[in-house]
């Protein structure tokens, strides 16, 4: 969440460091929420749950001192931890003394418990004392500063009365008491010793809650509620006396009443002193039981000066009587504003003006702007939040320059500008933001601050806020019949001194001027004035504004008496007088006598509802408004409270009965909205509240399947504004749906073809994005490998084994499991998902008899369905895979075994391969032969096998031996079979030549 409200601050501007704009500087402590913050000399010091940190003031960290260590009892030391410990200063009160140089912190260690710090560098510790200066509670509430009695500093203690007991103490009463702040005082550092007595001021019931105080010259104010029998708001004074005793004896009481004419709001907020001179004026954010409705009212609190004795009702010194005198009761001088969740006040003086700043519990820090005569006059926004983010009651001004606010919200602490001058480039945007602190600088010729523009022109803007134009014509009839044009100027001169004068140039040359003298000049016009153009320039020193004027005869315009008329009349520069337009000033020049000439009421447009109502301060496009008398409406105008300058918006669609047009972005609050006609008249009424902005704080579950349409949920605050859902890797739209409290919103993940990647995810609210800090992980699909069916006496058990879901984080509501029975799905309820490592099972139950036989499961997933078989065939598809690896091991084995023969088999010779294919060529012509052939092949055989034993026979006989005769050697058993060749080892006789091979016949 803080990490989206982060996005949000700097998508809405608040780091505004571009075009030249001032920045939001933004301190993010740590250790939980601010409790207080205090701004004293060059520093800036910020107490949280935790820590205590000392800043610039552009809120750099210069020093921090954790809260967090071992406090010793014996030696009533605290041993500060930079890890761990098991107790916490829990600070309620930051009371600097820049005089001597010393912070005093105060709050809750054990019981209450303070130190003495060196201001320059908080962590150079002086002193830890046992003080109950403030409550020991850790959220304790007082109030505590230093003060001046007589010379001498003290602190000025009033601590809420406590609820818990303190080694079996009775209950504490609050209290106001003044404490020493160093040791050469009576009773040494802390003490609330005065000559051997400790005079305090007790009150004399439960229930008091101090809110504020401060003191002016020698009068000290002290603001609380008082929240027992009637809830009251109590003022009490203390005149700087002597001594302590004698300061807490002046006691005096007023009641504070809020507000006339309304519901009594008895409950004190936020408290500012107004800064000036006598009487003391003083800004109060009052409430009741309701926080939600809020009044600032302005009262004069004044001490009384009547010397009398007073015994106050509600508080006493030490242990006086309860019954006292009636305190007197204080009514508002003025309520300033009416507005919803302040929190908030600080009022600062400038030049005439009064600026008031004030916090908001919906996350908004207000400007509102009050002249001389305590009326309010502008309300703007400076900065907001993105969401409804309570401001602290505590503000400050910046001493340094006086252009920027301390506020804190939460865990941050800002400085926030009170103006943006720079950003208007020209005089006339300079005059129309209506803004005190900025004024046009001649020398300069840009919009800047006051003290930005020495020794030159600096223009300004007007007492009256609500002039809407720098110069304004009037027409003037004198007694002689000759009309005069007085021009005024709207615009306040500043710095130095400079020259006013005027020119009036027309279509007919120069008209002589009357006279000028800041801030009106006149001149005389011709006889003839109808279609008369006139350019008015008015000059001051360096800085030159110029209007052009296309004047009418005042008593040319006649006709009914109606608001178009009216207007027109005005507009003109004439007055308005017993329903006619004339030249004298004596009529009325305001434009709203215009309204109460409303003639035809039935055809006046009216405003039966507006879609939405309720909308983010980003707008809303498209929003549609239902009527009557539409026909002629041009536009719609919504203003709020005390708008300077109203939003306007053009009609889309106008059906006579409806409305079409894009509400623009405003700021968090009330506005109201009419409709406007071509005569200038605004009618109707009906009101709009913009609040907000959605904020995207997570997304779960974080990851989805590459199919998509998985349910996944976005919490956060008001997404029900949000009208468009996007993922970065697509443009496809997301269907979403709302729920009714707008604290979260859900939508279907789109698909993807690729896997695994990350997609951001986008809200469109109007015409902005916003960005959710969570991305969407897209993961490969989960896969279902087996189920398995468990008889129960009435119903079915099934586990359902899921694989490659482990980051998935599958949940029941993402799947639907069915059994199927005989061509029935079976609804199966999902009791459990047991997440493994790589592995999920799914548990779920059928409502069904134990013997019934579940023939597949049906999973659907998003858009996908799988089926699974049952368990056996499973089996099955095991035992043939086992046997399909057996059988491809075994040929495996048989290949290895015989790879050496078939090495060899390849590596035989060319003439041994050629033999043997000349043998198989032979077979195979022998198979073809007929019997003839076979008869002739035999006869060959026998001739080649004579011829063979002829060979033999010769080369075997030694040389000159006597040689056997043929037959003997034919009958010979020595002599060789006949074969179809001699052996190769055979050598042939030299005297006998070889044999020519017979030629090779092909087979027939």
């Amino acid at each position: 969440m803080e990490f989206a409200w982060l996005l949000l601050f700097v998508a809405l501007g608040g780091l505004r460091g571009a075009r030249g704009l001032q920045e939001v500087d933004v301190f993010p402590s740590r250790g939980g929420d601010i409790r207080d913050f205090t701004v004293a000399a060059r520093w800036v010091y910020v107490v949280t749950g935790d820590y205590l940190y000392q800043l610039n003031h552009s809120l750099g960290l210069l020093h921090s001192l954790t809260q967090r260590g071992e406090y010793m009892a014996s030696s009533i030391r605290f041993n500060r931890a930079s890890e761990g410990g098991t107790s916490t200063f829990s600070v309620n009160t930051l009371a600097p003394l820049v005089e001597r140089n010393l912070l005093f912190t105060c709050g809750a260690l054990n019981s209450g418990y303070c130190e003495t710090l060196n201001l320059t560098d908080i962590t150079q510790i002086i002193s830890g004392e046992d003080f109950e200066l403030s409550p020991f509670v850790p959220k304790g509430i007082s109030v505590g500063f230093v003060v001046d009695v007589n010379g001498k500093s003290y602190i000025l203690a009033a601590a809420e009365g406590m609820n818990e007991t303190r080694f079996g103490d009775y209950p504490k009463k609050s209290r106001i008491r003044l404490h020493n702040t160093h040791d050469g005082q009576v009773g040494k550092l802390l003490s609330v010793i005065d000559d051997r007595d400790s005079p305090e001021i007790v009150a004399h019931a439960h229930g008091v809650q101090f809110v504020d105080g401060f003191q002016i010259k020698s009068t000290i104010f002290i603001f609380s509620n008082l929240n027992y029998d009637a809830p009251k708001v109590r003022l009490l004074w203390f005149a700087s006396k002597t001594s302590k005793t004698e300061t807490l004896r002046s006691l005096r009481g007023a009641t504070l009443v809020c507000c006339e004419g309304g519901k009594a709001r008895q409950r004190l907020v936020s408290s500012s002193v107004i800064p000036g001179d006598q009487p003391v004026l003083w800004a109060g954010i009052f409430t009741d039981h309701d926080v939600t409705i809020t009044e600032l009212a302005v009262y004069d609190v004044s001490p009384p000066t009547e010397a009398v004795t007073y015994t106050d009702p509600d508080f006493g010194f030490k242990q006086e009587p309860w019954k006292g005198d009636v305190p007197i009761t204080l009514r508002p001088r003025c309520v300033l504003l009416r507005h919803r969740f302040m929190t908030s006040v600080l009022a600062v003086k400038l030049n005439n003006w009064l600026i008031v700043f004030i916090g908001t519990g919906d996350g908004q820090l207000l400007k509102l702007t009050v002249d001389a005569k305590l009326q309010a006059q502008c309300l703007s926004v400076i900065w907001k939040a993105p969401d409804d983010r309570r401001v602290f009651p505590k503000m400050h001004l910046d001493p340094v320059g006086r252009k920027h606010v301390f506020v804190a919200v939460r865990d941050k602490l800002m400085r926030v500008p009170v103006s943006q001058c720079v950003q208007h480039s020209s005089l006339e945007s300079c005059w129309n933001a209506r803004d005190p602190y900025c004024g046009w600088c001649g020398a300069l010729t840009r919009c800047s601050f006051e003290d930005e523009c020495p020794s030159s022109l600096w223009l300004s803007v007007p007492d009256d806020l609500r002039q809407r134009r720098m110069l304004s014509h009037s027409f003037q009839e004198d007694a002689e019949g000759k009309i005069r044009l007085a021009v005024f100027t709207h615009l306040k001169r500043g710095g130095a001194p400079a020259n006013f004068s005027c020119r009036f140039d027309s279509s007919v040359g120069v008209l002589g001027g009357l006279g000028h003298r800041y801030p009106e000049c006149t001149c005389l016009l011709p006889p003839v004035i109808a279609g008369l153009r006139v350019s008015v320039t008015v000059s001051l020193g360096e800085v030159d504004v110029t209007e052009e004027l296309n004047l009418l005869n005042c008593s040319g315009i006649t006709g009914a008496p109606t608001p178009l008329l009216c207007s027109q009349c005005l507009a003109a520069g004439c007055g308005w007088s017993n329903g006619a337009c004339t030249w004298t000033r004596s009529g009325a020049l305001n434009m709203n006598v215009c309204f109460a000439l409303q003639t035809g009421v039935n055809s006046l447009p009216e405003i039966f509802s507006i879609t939405p109502s309720e909308l983010s301060f980003y707008g809303k496009n498209n929003a549609v408004l239902t009527g009557r008398n539409l026909g002629h409406v041009i536009g719609v105008r919504l203003q709020g409270d005390l708008d300077c300058s109203a939003k306007e918006a053009s009609v889309r669609l106008n059906t006579g009965a409806s409305l079409t047009f894009h509400i623009p972005a405003g700021d968090k609050g009330r506005v109201e909205v009419c409709l406007l006609l071509r005569d200038g008249g605004c009618h109707g009424n009906a009101s709009l509240t913009y609040l907000s902005a959605p904020v995207c704080a997570s997304i779960a579950p974080d990851s989805t399947w590459a199919s998509g349409k998985r349910k996944m949920n976005i919490s956060g605050s008001n997404l029900e504004f949000v009208e468009e859902v996007t993922h970065s890797h697509t443009n496809q739209k997301v269907t979403f749906w709302k729920t009714d409290d707008g604290g979260s919103l859900k939508f279907e993940s789109l698909a993807t073809d690729r896997v695994p990647f990350s997609s951001s995810v986008t809200l469109r609210v109007a015409n902005h994005t916003l960005a959710c800090p969570t991305a969407i992980r897209y993961l490969p699909d989960p896969q279902f490998s087996a189920f398995h069916a468990t008889p129960a006496p009435d119903h079915l058990l099934l586990t359902i084994i899921l694989k490659r879901a482990e980051e998935l984080q599958m949940a029941a509501v993402d799947l639907q499991v069915q059994g199927v029975q005989g061509g029935e799905d079976l609804d199966c309820d999902i009791r459990e998902i047991d997440h493994r490592k790589g592995t999920d099972f799914i548990i779920c139950v059928i409502q069904s008899s134990s013997d019934a036989e579940i023939t597949a499961v049906k999973i659907t997933y998003g858009v996908k369905t799988v089926l699974l078989e049952p368990p056996w065939s499973f089996m099955v598809f095991l035992i043939r895979l086992i046997i399909v690896i057996l059988v491809g091991l075994t040929m495996w084995g048989c290949i290895y075994y015989y790879r050496p023969r078939l090495a060899a088999q390849l590596n035989m010779s060319t003439g041994d391969l050629e033999m043997y294919v000349w043998a198989d060529i032979r077979q195979g012509c022998a198979n073809r032969q007929t019997p003839r052939m076979l008869r002739a092949k035999k006869r060959k055989m026998q001739r080649r096998q004579q011829e063979a034993r002829l060979a033999w026979y010769h080369s075997e006989v030694e040389p000159g031996g006597a040689k056997p005769p043929l037959e003997s050697a034919r009958s010979s058993q020595e002599l060789p079979r006949a074969g179809p060749d001699p052996p190769r080892s055979y050598q042939r006789s030299p005297d006998v030549p070889p044999k020519p091979p017979p030629p090779r016949k092909p087979c027939n």
